[in-house]
């Protein structure tokens, strides 16, 4: 695991805002210095880290990428890339064929990480992000966050069997794929209810045909459209993992075919994509510009942590040739002091000694013997001139 030490990205945060107050972690928004946006997870607890590094090997345009994983101030936590988009749980009455399109991009995401050996665990709207495509901007692309939950994640999608402290795996996935296939074509969760065995109990006994039947009485999708789900929920929904789906490549095939015999063809498809496209990127654009409001207004950072000093982070190279630097002109210094170094006391007495003699041999020599020694100004300049003995 890195530490924010050696990381540096901690270090270079100038801004945060907490978005979210959860039971497991609080989730902060992350401005750096070089004005990049990252989501801080700061954990209650300790998350599957095996799970999460796992994940930073995968590369898939529809798996958000994790920038870093450890442990600060003995409390865990993740930093991630700030996705620009719309969380899938703000989004109510999608069409059936977008639903399904979209569906199909999370099992897309899902299937390379089920082969690096991962699972998801906590698959539920406010962990599916929709954004426009980066390539082209033609097509939105759905992105997964928030892996490694120790827990059974969001109760109203959770499988049966995560209710019994189950790790998550691919079956598991698929229960919760059904419920939110559920959720996004008709706004509400599938399963309502007031407690964890609540959930647990409802989870349990659900019927796909039952499914149906509250879809038909919604008045939202008709016959037509109803009969042609009917094979999801059955792929999905049932107690017993044995009897789900064998693995997401099945459940893709089952949706391709779903979406085929709804969709009317490539051609229609695409247009209908395109129509929740435009009324998908006024909403992207929308949480940008909340989100830079947001951090302007906030008059402190609220970081969860002590700031983390820059000076950790600094190249040990430069810092080697700053004391390499300093050495040489500390040395310099005391050269240049040793060879201007004022005489001593010793050094000022024998020149007034010698120049005291050389003085009484010229004075003899140029003065007349009848003039007085009250003239003798010579004497007082000469000595004027010598240097003055420190006091040290």
């Amino acid at each position: 695991m890195s530490s924010p030490e050696r990381a540096s990205l901690l270090s270079s945060a100038r801004n945060c805002i907490r978005l979210h107050q959860g039971g497991e972690a609080d989730v902060y928004l992350l401005c750096l210095d070089n004005g990049e946006r990252l989501i801080l997870k700061w954990y209650h607890q300790a998350f599957n880290t095996e799970l999460v590094e796992n994940v930073l090997r995968i590369k898939d345009d529809g798996i958000c990428r994790i920038r870093e994983v450890g442990i600060y101030e003995n409390t865990p936590y993740q930093l991630y890339d700030f996705v620009e988009g719309v969380s899938s749980d703000c989004l109510t009455d999608m069409p059936v064929t977008v639903a399904l399109y979209a569906l199909r991009q999370v099992v897309s995401s899902l299937q390379k990480a089920s082969k690096a050996g991962v699972s998801h665990g906590d698959l539920n709207p406010a962990n599916v992000i929709f954004t426009a495509n980066q390539k082209d901007g033609s097509q939105f692309q759905t992105v997964l966050i928030d892996w490694g939950i120790a827990g059974p994640g969001a109760l109203a999608y959770a499988a049966p069997e995560r209710f019994q402290g189950k790790a998550p795996d691919e079956k598991s996935d698929l229960f919760s794929l059904g419920m939110l296939l559920f959720r996004w074509i008709t706004g509400e969760n599938l399963v309502e209810a007031s407690s964890f065995d609540g959930f647990a109990a409802d989870n349990s006994t659900l019927d796909p045909a039952k499914i149906s039947e509250k879809l038909f009485l919604s008045g939202k999708v008709s016959p037509e459209v109803i009969s042609a789900l009917d094979p999801i929920w059955t792929a999905t929904l049932q107690n017993s993992p044995e009897d789900r789906a064998y693995d997401f490549d099945e459940l893709d095939e089952i949706l391709e075919i779903a979406l085929d015999e709804i969709g009317g063809g490539e051609v229609a498809l695409s247009g209908g994509i395109n129509k929740y496209l435009g009324i998908l990127v006024p909403m992207i654009g929308k949480v940008g510009q909340n989100v830079s409001k947001d951090l302007e207004s906030v008059s402190e950072p609220q970081f969860p942590f002590k700031k983390i000093s820059q000076k950790k982070s600094r190249n040990p190279l430069k810092i080697a040739i700053l004391c390499v630097v300093g050495i040489l002109v500390l040395v310099i210094a005391l050269v240049f002091a040793a060879g201007t170094e004022t005489p001593d006391v010793d050094e000022t007495g024998n020149m007034i000694l010698k120049n005291s003699r050389s003085l009484d041999m010229d004075y003899e020599e140029t003065v007349p013997a009848n003039v007085g020694h009250q003239d003798s100004a010579p004497v007082h300049d000469l000595l004027n001139d010598l240097p003055t003995p420190s006091k040290e």
